[in-house]
């Protein structure tokens, strides 16, 4: 959600703050960052509660694929974590499918992406477990 914030300046210009909501889920957290590492945004902008550039958006919709497919969570659980509810953490997976055709640009940058989250994953459980 946006707070509105009223600035000192005399002409009564507003401020935009963006409320980012705190990910209580380690792993989705770097998720999180590495979605927005690849694809050039910040996790605020992720997280935002409102609508935002079709750049973010689909950003957005990769990380919440990210989660449900790598870390397993339900569709209930992504949208917790992004504000969303499990309806349109369901449409953003069935958009992300839908452009993983074989060999395409796209399929190559997600089987990337996928592969570094893996194996990070996985070295962040182990180190947790020693």
């Amino acid at each position: 959600m946006l707070g509105i914030v009223q600035d000192d300046r005399p002409s009564g210009h507003f401020e935009r703050r963006l409320r980012c909501r705190t990910v209580r889920d380690s792993a989705a957290a770097i998720v999180l960052d590495a979605v927005g590492a690849a694809c050039g945004v910040t996790r605020a902008e992720l997280l935002s509660g409102r609508r935002c550039s079709q750049e973010v958006a689909a950003s957005r919709q990769l990380a919440m694929y990210l989660v449900h497919v790598l870390l397993g969570r339900t569709y209930e659980q992504v949208g917790g974590i992004f504000g969303r509810d499990r309806t349109t953490v369901s449409y953003a997976c069935a958009r992300i499918e839908d452009r993983r055709d074989d060999h395409s640009p796209f399929e190559q940058q997600v089987a990337r992406l996928e592969d570094m989250l893996k194996a990070r994953l996985a070295g962040e459980a182990s180190r947790v477990a020693s």
